[in-house]
């Protein structure tokens, strides 16, 4: 810190000499100020070096001038804020007194420059004391009274008025402390400050007055005067020239208006007072608490009144309009939610009142302001601001509106009230179902109103409220056909002399139109469409289109029939192409009748105009529906069509080319006509496929293109012509396509302000059919205005002629480019191009929207966007394209236009160079670089702004490698462009600087250093553009975070320390209010957050600082309204530093307040979300509400993931969001009221919605849908810990929070959710029910006995099914009740309650017997067949779940309607089997059935033909369907296999069988199928299929089947595919069905087979089966070339089942298929058996070792017959080889004492037991090792008492291997071998077993003794029993084994082993009873020692006194030992 001050104080001192600082040493003072306030930051009273203060006093007087003075006294402010934090206390006095002392002297002074800043730097200075400790600071009231502040604003500064005010504010708003005549005072400075010509000035006025407004609470005696007066300088400044300023009065007249709203008494303002509150109320201030009868009150209304005053005043500016409309949405903003719902219904009529405007001169154009500024009040302020309730409270006030028929009669009204509901419908979504009818009746209206854009606007509100409400479509639909049709009625009666006439044909209008959209917006979603209805749609389309023929038909009444008819054909078309493609003819009828022209009488001179409209507008309508067709249903363009649709634009070319040359409409009506059939026109040739246009001719000749091709130069010719502004006579109309090219990179307004416009002339039926065009119309997050008709047809010219262009030949291509280049020169010739340079001047307003627009701009606005459109579609075809002649005249247009005044062009002609540069490269780099050295210095300020925008598109379209050689020319023009002083220019050159810099990567880093450099210059020497300059500099540095740790080697300044200073200033420049602060800084900066923490974490310093810098920006904004960009990026950002420091984010963060801020922003789309989930449209990529919404939402969920958080909290959080209930405040009388226009109440209490204490916290239905989904991720996280779900476990661990400790409560969400939800709700609550049951549904009750967990819950389950299952009318809710019930039927829940039971099943059962259940249901076919499969999947998983759990009381209650179950179950799988033939995948949209193309056409011929025998299928809905089919099909086919397997021999089921034509192979098919292509995903469903196909095979039928082998194959091959999955439980079933396949079928009959299929192949295949899972999940089980390290594998309880599965079916292999074993396969499979073996250290392969042996000894008998073959030869010596390698293998391992387990020895025994291992010295061999290998590890074990317990396992494995072994031999007939190995080995063992520091030592003869002693017993018992062993051989082993098992026992006895004691006297009895006489005579034959004999007497007679059990020695060996029948017969 010393070196910090001491480095500023010798700055100040240079300063003081008058010296000036270089550019290093201004950067100093930044870097030095930065890094004292951060030492500051940490300082204590102790710590502070007393020189700070006088220093940073210094650093006042003499730095604050420095470099840019802004930014410098920032610094320094935030210096004094840190160091007076300190110890305010002592501190802040004095200080303030000197700041005050210095601040006297320089205002006494004459005006002097120098000091300004200075004193600017001394008033913020006392600010920050203001704000620390403010009553230590003397009074502003004082400043004011002694003149000091007028004496300095005398100075004349602008910089000291600002400072001077905001020190006022600091005051006002840190200060409790108010003073009599106050206001007065600070009312005369801001009358100055509003009157002064600087904008600053006049904006820091504007904030006083609302920091007044805000925070004033005190003065009593303050007039009314002066308060009104305060009101009208307000409204007065809301006229300001400046954006700005007026927003900021607006804002000021709206808080002035809100501070009398509200009455506080002055004990409640004592109370809020001390809590802290800092936004109190004003009605204090004027005394009204105490003296209400002498004020007057401003009520809610009456303050709107006031605010809106001037609004209606004729001719009034738009200005002030905007800001009254501005000011009205901050009120609305601000006031309590509780005072607008209870005002709701007069703010409505007062907002709706402005546009009704009635006077004789109010203009159009004044009617249409007024309604775009009403409707953006409501719609920004209301809608957008409101919560749930509210915004239903604003919808039925609106609704209101209409039924009363208050606004009918104003057709702007009614258009704004209309586009409010609509946009009410949208953001609510299905919460509105029960205002539905009245929503509905208020639309009704609009559709019969006499103007069409009211009617066009009803319809777009009446698709809102279907999108809203998807289910209640069809309804809907149905009751607006009937309209429809009665209106076709009425006309058709009525007379041409009728007046009602007209009404009636609007009529049929308006309901055709919105039940076109109806129609549209329900085939979206295939659930919602009701096929059947749609056909009945297009019969009454082609009654409305022959009766609009009919020669004695009024005009009009016949166009708008021709209308209805199309609308109505549009929608139709926009169902799935199967549906179209069976009503196509009638709809080929419909077009030939209108486009064909032979029904028409060509057009004459003397044809009226009414006709020609008539014609023009029909056949512009019926072009619109061949546009649907094309782009809907591609697949049905067949050549022959393709011409037909030519040949309909030909003959539309044709009767354009027939008007009258003098023809031109005089009434708006003709004028709409022409240009909605051109723009139609345009758009259809616009969506003709490439092969219609391709200029080469096709391969395909049916097209015919040559006739095609003077069609398109014609049509080029009418687009050319549109478009060109230069036609003489024409009115020149601007595209509208320029702005919407300028990408976010280069817009001018990086976020623009919301304006919503509905113009009476944008509107047509296209609007209403697509979706891009009435969302734009309804956008919510940016509102745009929808063109007029004429600027939409300009736009649709460009586009076309940018498509055709490309299929023209090169030298049209020429012509048209020079066309351009001429239009171009035209308006330079004749016209003098504008100097006007701001976006503002140029892009017209909404009152311009009737003056005629600049011929330049238009000219280059039209030229521009044509070239860009051009060069988008050469991009696309770039090797086509190379090098073209027209390229230079391209050129020279763009340069024309980078010089132009509007600066939209001049962006777009950047982004046209983009393109450009893509096509020819480093050519155009070049040509730029050599323009700007020539042109830089001369240019004006449009071309220098055109040149820099320039060099960065360029540069992108180049890229690094191309552009490198240039990039320092570059550089250099862009940084000696970012000098000049044009913000235009400044700001292009650092958008360019951007661009270069991430394109250009690594390779920029030479010129790193200079450019930071020339940043700091600019940020440091500019006075003005600071805010740009800041937003800008932080794309510079996002874009040098890219570059990576090459910027840490700059030379002069640590980049790290840069960065961070630019983040502290940046941060702190975002949330101060001295700078004008816009969005784009704000999102730039934490786009800058997002990329150095992903990119360069190592840069931040500071976490904690981003995360709280985040909160304020999120909290500050939530008052702003145009706030949805900073959201999105501030939750993602939140996400990136929730991935790395979730607990960061936790402690800023609760889980409550995340939940609140999602629940908070609005949803763009909020459909019912399911519809969306399951809609076959979606292609699952629908994710509801804006992207912020998710961010928030996935923050949300990363911290459920991180477990920071337990359960409990994410379950009470859950269970408060979806138990809170949306209540009317209106209705809730026991709160008190608030002030309304008839309220005399003296007190009132202010209550916010979420914060009021007293009634609990409401959320909308998305947030509750959400929560629960927050739910599901819980149990997905805890599901794999046991301790979670099992409560018994859970009860175990008190301290640690588990789910399963709050089930009840989880539970109860489900119920609320289900019980009072809205359809989405009540769907998330279904779903929940289902985790829950698959959770927690076999968990058992530790308090109750025999029960399950959730068997307590089982009535709310059954209350949740049994609610949902019958709501027929909400198909989802039946979809997924059925799969509930499908758990929960046959779950333990309901075990023994059998008419539950029952009662459940019937629910199912009914829909099944009773076909008139769905019959009524007002649905569509596809959701009627998703509830017949759901039910036949739900009975199939009840019935499979029954079976395989034997659950006898469900089966005997499926058996009475087991048949008809059967038969509907084969009756899906036949129509799943003809739907999956017939259609295609989505992939394969160009062929809609395959046909011709293969050899299998007949198949699918037949399956065409089945169409119309399918059972569940309407036709048209086969797409539609598929997706359920797919769902359902396994369970069906796994629950249908079962049943005939069970029934087989049912005589009843026969007959039913046979009626039905039940065929096996359609079920293997369907079964087969279902395994191809199988990933996992469909892992149940392959099980499903496997387990079916299991019960396929062993059946009659199957086995009789011509084509069983070769299917039998298919199958095994299929089962190695699939084995490759990595499950389990898959795996486990593939072995089970080959091991069934093995079994039951026969393979001796493949020899003879058709198929012809080797069982050597069988037995390849097989064996891949089983050893594929153990490859995939064992895979060092393999590995040849490397031995794995053993001990170290455990094995959990699927992997053993596997390898037991595995192995098992190996032996079967062996055994079934012996014969068939050859080659390869006998090495595999011995090899497995044995690394298996080795590996597991289990007994699992021995069997099928065994197997093998046995296989061997057929061979070796087949071998020694007169069959043997060389075959069989070669067989055997493999075997040899490959069984003397796993010997050896065993054996060397047991030299290098590697032995896992005793089984490796087993297996040795198995394999030596081959009669190939006849060879004495293998077995020699193998003894050897085993007595090694025993005595080495016990030598080992005496040496190395450290590893003992290793040594002792091995012995322990030895000798157990050993001793099983042995028996093994013996038990196989091998005694002499057994016999043999015994012998070998007993002296070892009893060498070793002698002695006490070998063996017998008492810590591991326990453990050793038991298969010891057991070898030795074996060995006499084999010798006794052998026939050839002599009497000598026997007393010899006996003399070797009796003192052994002396000594042993004698050793148990003395260290009281009693177990090991009784064992060792047991072995004596056994010798006693296994050879009697053998052990007599050893014991008489005095061979012994006298003593041992004494010993054996002695333990006999011990162990007859002693009274303890013990087991015999057999009982304790191990678990392969025989029983002791088997060991005495050897």
């Amino acid at each position: 810190m010393q070196s910090c001050l001491n480095g500023i104080n010798q700055l100040c001192s240079l300063v003081q000499q008058n010296k000036k600082l270089n550019l290093n040493q201004q950067e100093q003072v930044y870097i030095l100020l930065t890094d004292l306030q951060n030492f500051l930051d940490k300082c204590t009273p102790q710590t502070l070096d007393k020189s700070t203060e006088t220093i940073l006093f210094k650093s006042i007087g003499y730095l604050s001038g420095l470099g840019n003075p802004t930014l410098t006294i920032r610094l320094i402010c935030r210096c004094i804020n840190k160091l007076y934090k300190i110890n305010p206390t002592t501190m802040i006095p004095t200080a303030s007194s000197k700041l005050l002392q210095i601040l006297d002297q320089h205002s006494n002074l004459s005006r002097d420059p120098k000091k300004f800043n200075e004193i600017n730097c001394l008033l913020f200075s006392i600010g920050e004391l203001y704000t620390i400790q403010s009553h230590l600071v003397p009074s502003i009231f004082n400043l004011m009274t002694n003149n000091l502040f007028w004496r300095l604003w005398k100075l004349n500064d602008d910089g000291i008025k600002v400072a001077t005010m905001e020190l006022c504010r600091r005051y006002i708003s840190n200060s409790k402390k108010r003073i009599k005549n106050e206001w007065t005072e600070y009312y005369k400075m801001i009358v100055r400050g509003s009157q002064e010509t600087s904008a600053k000035v006049r904006i820091a006025a504007g904030e006083l007055m609302l920091t007044i407004a805000e925070y004033y609470t005190k003065p009593t005696d303050v007039s009314l005067k002066i308060f009104e007066s305060s009101l009208s300088l307000c409204v007065k400044a809301m006229e300001d020239p400046e954006e700005e300023v007026r927003e900021i009065y607006s804002k000021a007249s709206a808080q002035l208006l809100l501070s009398v709203l509200i009455d506080v008494t002055d004990e409640e303002n004592n109370d809020a007072n001390n809590s802290g509150s800092q936004q109190q109320g004003m009605g204090a201030m004027l005394g009204l608490a105490k003296k209400k009868s002498t004020r007057t009150l401003y009520t809610c209304s009456y303050a709107l009144m006031v605010a809106t005053g001037p609004f209606t005043k004729i001719g009034q500016s738009k200005e002030l309009r905007s800001s009254i409309s501005n000011c009205v949405i901050y009120y609305f903003s601000k006031c309590p939610e509780t005072v607008l719902i209870r005002n709701m219904d007069t703010i409505v009529r007062n907002l709706v009142g402005l546009i009704s405007i009635s006077s004789s001169n109010v203009t159009s154009s004044d009617k249409r302001i007024a309604q775009t500024y009403v409707t953006k009040m409501i719609s920004v302020g209301l809608i957008d601001r409101l919560t749930e309730a509210g915004r239903m409270e604003l919808l039925t006030n609106l609704v209101q509106l209409v039924i009363k028929n208050i606004v009918v009669s104003n057709e702007n009204c009614f258009m704004t009230v209309l586009y409010c509901i609509g946009k009410l419908c949208k953001v609510l979504g299905e919460c509105i179902a029960k205002y539905r009818d009245s929503i509905l009746d208020a639309i009704l209206y609009s559709l019969k109103h006499s103007v069409e854009s009211v009617r066009y606007v009803g319809t777009l509100a009446i698709k809102q409220l279907m999108e809203a409400l998807p289910s209640h479509s069809i309804g809907l639909i149905s009751a607006l056909m009937n309209m429809v049709q009665i209106d076709h009625a009425e006309l058709a009666t009525a007379s041409k002399k009728d007046e009602n006439i007209k009404s009636f044909a609007n009529s049929l209008h308006g309901h055709s139109s919105a039940l076109a959209a109806l129609i549209t917006v329900s085939a979206k979603h295939s659930l919602t469409i009701s096929h059947s209805l749609c056909s009945a749609v297009l019969d009454t389309a082609c009654l409305l289109g022959k009766a609009a023929r009919k020669d004695n038909d009024d005009l009009y009444v016949s166009m708008k029939r021709q209308e209805a008819c199309w609308m109505l054909v549009c929608s139709v078309l926009s169902l799935n192409d199967y549906w179209v493609k069976h009503n196509l003819e009638k709809i080929l009828e419909l077009w030939d009748e209108t486009l064909s022209g032979k029904y028409e009488e060509p057009i004459t001179y003397s044809t009226k105009e009414e006709d020609i409209t008539y014609r023009l507008r029909a056949r512009a309508c019926c072009l619109l529906s061949l546009q649907v067709f094309i782009t809907n249903c591609h697949p049905l363009l067949t050549p022959e069509r393709m011409n037909l649709i030519f040949g309909y634009i030909s003959s539309t070319i044709e009767l354009l080319s027939s008007l009258p040359s003098n023809f031109k409409p005089t009434t708006s009506v003709g004028l709409y006509s022409i240009n909605l059939l051109k723009m139609n026109l345009f758009n259809l040739v616009g969506k003709l496929p490439e092969v219609m246009l391709a200029y080469t001719p096709s391969v395909d000749s049916k097209l015919q293109l040559p006739q095609h091709r003077h069609i398109i130069n014609f049509i080029t010719k009418m687009a050319f012509a549109e478009a060109d502004a230069t036609i003489p006579e024409s009115v020149p109309i601007k595209t509208s396509l320029i702005e919407s090219m300028v990408d976010l990179k280069v817009k001018l307004e990086p976020i623009e302000r919301k304006s919503t416009i509905i113009t009476v002339d944008s509107l047509d039926p296209s609007c209403i059919l697509f979706d891009e065009l009435s969302n734009l119309y309804y956008s919510e997050s940016v509102y745009l205005k929808l063109p007029p008709l004429p600027i939409r047809l300009v736009d649709s010219s460009i586009r076309l002629l940018g498509k055709l262009f490309i299929y023209h030949k090169p030298n049209s291509k020429a012509q048209i480019i020079e066309h351009l280049v001429q239009q171009v020169k035209t308006v330079l010739a004749n016209t003098i191009i504008s100097n006007t340079s701001s976006a503002s001047n140029t892009r017209r307003g909404l009152e311009d929207d009737l003056t005629p627009p600049d011929l330049s701009l238009v000219v280059f606005s039209n030229v521009v966007a044509s070239v860009y459109c051009i060069l988008r579609n050469l991009e696309v075809k770039s090797e086509d394209n190379k090098k073209h002649k027209f390229y230079a005249n391209i050129h020279s247009i763009l340069n024309a236009a980078l010089g132009f005044a509007d600066p939209f062009v001049r962006a777009a002609a950047s982004e046209c160079l983009h393109s450009f540069g893509k096509l020819i490269g480093l050519i155009l780099l070049e040509d730029l670089i050599k323009r700007c050295t020539q042109k830089i210095t001369t240019a004006g300020p449009e071309l220098k702004s055109g040149l820099a925008l320039a060099l960065g598109s360029v540069n992108r379209s180049v890229g690094s490698i191309k552009g490198r050689t240039l990039l320092p020319s570059t550089v250099s023009f862009l940084v000696a462009l970012s000098k000049v002083v044009e913000e235009d220019i400044q700001r292009n050159s650092l958008i360019s600087l951007y661009h270069t810099i991430d394109t250009n990567g690594v390779a920029f880093v030479p010129h790193t250093e200079s450019v930071i450099q020339h940043l700091f210059q600019l940020l440091f020497e500019s006075t003005s553009h600071i805010t740009l300059l800041l937003s800008y500099l932080c794309k510079v540095l996002y874009a040098l975070i890219g570059l990576g740790p090459e910027l840490l080697q700059l030379k002069t300044q640590p980049f790290n320390k840069i960065f961070n200073y630019f983040l502290s200033e940046l941060m702190d420049a975002s949330l101060s209010s001295e700078l004008y602060n816009t969005d784009a800084l704000i999102i730039e900066l934490i786009r800058l957050f997002q990329r150095s923490i992903l990119f360069t974490p190592y840069l931040i310093e500071d976490y904690e600082g981003i995360v709280s810098f985040l909160k304020k920006i999120l909290l500050s904004n939530q008052e702003q309204i145009y706030i949805e960009n900073i959201q999105n990026e501030v939750g993602q950002c939140i996400k990136i530093i929730c991935d790395q420091k979730p607990e960061l984010i936790l402690k800023y963060f609760s889980p409550q307040e995340l939940i609140d801020i999602v629940d908070s922003i609005d949803f763009v789309v909020a459909r019912a979300l399911t519809y969306n989930s399951l809609s076959q449209s979606s292609k699952d990529s629908y994710i509801a509400g804006n992207n912020q919404e998710n961010h928030f939402k996935n923050i949300i969920t990363s911290l459920i993931s991180s477990k920071l958080v337990g359960p409990k909290v994410w379950i009470d959080l859950v269970h408060s969001i979806v138990s809170s209930e949306i209540k009317s405040l209106k209705a809730e009388e026991t709160q008190s009221d608030m002030l309304n226009d008839t309220d005399e109440k003296e007190e009132t209490v202010i209550e916010e919605k979420k914060s009021s204490p007293t009634g609990p916290m409401t959320y909308c239905w998305q947030t509750k849908v959400f929560a629960m989904k927050c739910l599901q991720s819980l149990f997905e996280i805890y599901k794999s810990d046991k301790n979670h779900i099992d409560l018994s476990l859970a009860r175990n661990d008190p301290t640690t929070d588990y789910l399963v400790l709050h089930l009840g409560k989880i539970i109860d969400i489900c119920c609320i959710a289900t019980n009072k939800g809205s359809p989405s709700v009540q769907h998330a609550g279904l779903v929940l029910m289902i985790n829950v049951t698959e959770l927690f549904g076999d968990m058992i009750d530790p308090d109750i006995q025999g029960e399950v967990l959730l068997q307590q819950h089982t009535t709310r389950f059954i209350t949740a099914i049994s609610e949902s299952i019958v709501q027929v009318n909400n198909p989802l809710l039946v979809y997924v009740a059925c799969q509930l019930s499908a758990l929960f039927i046959p779950s333990k829940m309901l075990r023994n309650q059998t008419k539950l039971m029952s009662r459940m099943c019937s629910y199912l059962v009914n829909y099944i017997t009773d076909p008139k259940a769905l019959n009524n249901a007002n649905q569509g076919e596809v959701a009627i067949c998703m509830i017949r499969v759901s039910i036949l999947s739900a009975l199939a998983e009840i019935y499979i779940a029954a079976e395989t759990d034997q659950n006898k009381e469900l089966l005997e209650i499926l058996k009475p309607n087991l048949q008809e179950m059967f038969v509907n179950w084969y009756r899906l799988l036949q129509d799943y089997s003809n739907l999956s033939i017939i259609v295609t995948d989505d992939d394969d949209r160009d062929v809609l059935i395959k046909s011709s193309s293969d050899n299998y056409s007949a198949i699918y011929e037949q399956a065409e033909d089945n169409l119309h025998s399918f059972y569940f299928v309407e036709l048209g809905t086969e797409r539609n369907v598929l997706y359920y089919y797919k769902q359902a099909y396994p369970s069906v086919l796994n629950a249908i296999t079962l049943a005939r397997m069970k029934y087989a021999s049912d005589s009843e089921f026969e007959d039913v069988i046979e009626e039905m034509d039940y065929n096996d192979s359609l079920l293997l098919g369907l079964s087969v199928s279902g395994l191809y292509g199988m990933d996992k995903r469909n892992i149940l469903k392959a099980i499903r299929c496997l387990l079916s196909i299991s019960q396929i095979i062993p059946s009659k039928e199957f086995k009789q089947h011509h084509h069983a082998i070769g299917a039998t194959f298919e199958i095994i091959l299929l089962l190695i595919e699939i084995q490759g999955i990595r499950d389990m439980k898959l795996q486990n079933t593939c072995i089970e069905l080959l091991e069934k396949i093995l079994t039951e079928i026969n393979l001796q009959t493949l020899s003879v087979s058709d198929d012809q299929v080797s069982k050597q192949a069988i037995v390849t295949t097989s064996t891949e089966v089983c050893l594929k899972p153990l490859k995939l999940h064992f895979p060092y089980l393999f590995k040849q070339d490397s031995e794995f390290e053993l001990g170290n594998f455990e094995f959990d309880k699927d992997q053993k089942e596997l390898i037991k599965k595995s192995t098992n079916c190996l032996k079967t292999i062996i055994t079934k298929l012996d014969l068939s074993i050859t080659g390869a396969n006998i090495a595999t499979l011995l090899y497995t058996i044995c690394r298996v073996t080795q590996f597991t250290k289990s007994n699992v392969c021995l069997d099928a070792a065994a197997a093998m042996i046995e296989w061997n000894e057929k061979l070796q008998k087949l071998q020694s017959s007169d069959d043997s073959s060389k075959e069989n030869d070669e067989r055997q010596n493999i075997w040899r080889i490959a069984l003397n390698a796993a010997i050896e293998s065993i054996r060397n391992r047991l030299l290098l004492g590697k032995i896992s387990s005793s089984y490796d020895l087993e297996l040795l025994f198995i394999l030596l037991s081959s009669s190939s291992c006849s060879n004495i010295q293998v077995h020699e061999k193998a003894i050897q090792a085993i007595s090694t290998c025993l005595i080495t590890n016990i030598s080992l074990l005496q040496q190395e008492e450290s590893n003992k317990t290793q040594r002792v396992e091995v012995i322990v494995n030895i000798l157990n291997g050993l001793q099983n072994g042995i028996l093994n031999l013996a038990r196989n007939g091998l005694a002499k071998l057994s016999c043999f190995y015994t012998m070998r080995i007993v002296e070892t063992i009893s060498l070793q077993l002698i002695y006490e520091d070998k063996l017998l030592r008492v810590d591991i003869i326990d453990k050793i003794a038991p298969s010891s002693l057991n070898i030795l017993l074996a060995g006499f018992s084999l010798l006794t029993e052998l026939e050839n062993n002599s009497k000598n051989q026997i007393q010899s082993y006996l003399s070797i084994l009796i003192p052994v098992l002396v000594k042993f026992t004698r050793f148990a006895r003395d260290n009281k082993l009693n177990k090991l004691f009784a064992l060792g006297v047991q072995c004596f009895e056994r010798l006693a009873k296994v050879a009697p006489e053998h052990f007599k005579n050893m014991i008489s034959s005095q061979l012994l020692a006298t003593s041992i004999v004494q010993e054996i007497q002695g333990f006999a007679s011990q162990l007859q006194q002693n009274s303890e059990k013990h087991a015999t020695p057999q009982k304790t060996t191990a678990s392969r030992q025989p029983k002791k029948k088997l060991t005495m017969n050897f």
